[in-house]
């Protein structure tokens, strides 16, 4: 049984799930079924007694609701760690298995890496980086 995602073309939290999808390649195996939240004959209501959108009908049959969670479950289902985060033991766990040619291209300054990497912005965009932000790391070199 192939999977199928309830929801609304019009729905934000539907277009993530759908979004999400693409990203991690499952297209091919979930089908979009329009579903309609306002009329409680729906057939939505039968997989979420709440009636919200979207749904996403596992191919065993569950039903799993709220765009955070299947978005979880769809990145699991696609290897894990490609939308949302595999688990870190530390903060700084991500930045130790960086390759180095990337560690040293952002050193850290305190900043989290933030400085050198705006520091590529061109001038034209500066301005709509954060006024603090921009007073003390961009300002100085421009």
């Amino acid at each position: 049984m192939p999977m199928l995602l309830r929801g609304s073309p019009m729905s934000p939290f539907a277009r993530k799930v759908r979004m999400a999808i693409l990203h991690l390649g499952l297209a091919e195996k979930i089908e979009f079924v329009r579903a309609d939240p306002m009329n409680p004959e729906d057939v939505l209501r039968q997989d979420n007694p709440l009636g919200k959108i979207p749904v996403l009908i596992t191919p065993d049959g569950k039903a799993i609701y709220d765009s955070r969670v299947i978005l979880e479950y769809l990145d699991h289902a696609a290897g894990g760690g490609i939308i949302i985060p595999m688990p870190m033991d530390s903060p700084h766990a991500a930045a130790a298995r960086a390759p180095k040619s990337i560690r040293a291209d952002y050193p850290d300054d305190g900043s989290g890496g933030l400085s050198s990497l705006l520091s590529c912005v061109r001038p034209e965009i500066r301005q709509f980086v954060h006024p603090v932000y921009r007073m003390a790391h961009l300002d100085q070199d421009a």
